[in-house]
């Protein structure tokens, strides 16, 4: 039974509801005509009227007011007519992305710290691949320091993601924190400076610091010299795991974090160190563009990568 034209609640039956009739339904919103609404979908024009005339008798009330041959919307359509967008819009993107896992690759273009490269994604590739085999997974080293430039590269659609130890969301990039981590200095038991406690930062200008260029050196400079090196003995390192190598055997001091320094700590391999400045602590967050709705892949490598980022900081904690 139809109801009356004025109807303002939409009562449906349980049951799928066929997408194409949505389709010719928001047509012929839009055109206010069943016969532009087929010539629209190249369809005729029975085909729509057809079409909306099965649609109403499955929400069981009038979308349309007929007009002759123009028609408008009638309270019930109106209240319809953004919902059946919104569940299209869905789809379309539902399509696409199953489209990526059967086969469609799809590029990821993710930078990222090296340090974080090394010690993080291995953990966090496996099932991202496991989900998109065929995915184009691209990585570009390093870390950014600008936030003009953070925000360029991923509303331009440069980047996909930025993983960052330095970066600051802009108006138009969202942030989402993945973890706080300690820092600390780090030398072999047997360093002469492993039995001085504490220690004075002085001794950097006989004893070498090794630093990894990027986001360590800046935090390095800016919080344990006070913006400046002055007369320390700073070795740039290309990356954190050479900076831990150093100080392994003995070369050098090094400033690492302490989930990478765990293993080797725990081998007695390395040691801490203890200083008169207060404790360091850096923190890393992952970035993306507010302007544009993220992609499946990229939801799900944002999901893995927090899920093992937390993971390590529990165990790091522990």
């Amino acid at each position: 039974m139809i109801t009356p034209a004025n109807t303002t609640f939409i009562q449906t039956e349980p049951g799928a509801i066929d997408s194409r009739r949505l389709q010719m339904f928001l047509a012929a919103a839009q055109t206010s005509s069943f016969a532009a609404a087929a010539e629209r979908l190249s369809l005729t024009p029975s085909a729509v009227s057809h079409a909306i005339k099965a649609l109403e008798e499955e929400f069981d009330c009038n979308l349309f007011k007929r007009h002759g041959p123009r028609v408008t919307l009638t309270r019930a359509g109106i209240r319809l007519m953004p919902l059946a967008e919104e569940l299209l819009t869905r789809m379309a993107r539902l399509r696409h992305e199953v489209a990526t896992i059967q086969g469609n690759p799809r590029s990821l273009r993710v930078m990222m710290p090296e340090c974080f490269a090394s010690s993080m994604l291995p953990k966090v590739l496996p099932d991202f691949m496991e989900c998109f085999p065929l995915a184009l997974f691209e990585i570009a080293p390093g870390d950014a320091d600008e936030e003009s430039s953070v925000e360029t590269s991923l509303v331009s659609g440069e980047l996909d993601l930025l993983i960052s130890y330095n970066a600051k969301p802009g108006r138009d990039v969202v942030r989402r924190d993945l973890f706080h981590e300690a820092l600390a200095l780090y030398v072999a038991p047997f360093h002469s400076l492993a039995r001085k406690a504490p220690l004075e930062l002085s001794m950097f200008e006989q004893y070498p610091l090794a630093l990894a260029n990027g986001s360590l050196m800046k935090l390095a400079k800016e919080r344990l010299f006070s913006g400046d090196f002055g007369k320390a003995r700073i070795w740039q390192m290309p990356s954190v795991e050479s900076a831990r190598e150093l100080a392994r055997v003995g070369q050098a001091v090094a400033l690492l974090p302490q989930r990478l320094a765990a293993k080797s700590v725990s081998q007695g391999h390395l040691v801490p160190l203890r200083t008169t400045n207060a404790s360091l602590q850096w923190s890393c967050a992952i970035h993306w563009s507010g302007r544009v709705e993220l992609s499946w892949a990229a939801e799900v490598f944002v999901s893995l990568v927090a899920m093992v980022a937390q993971e390590g900081g529990e165990s790091a904690a522990s």
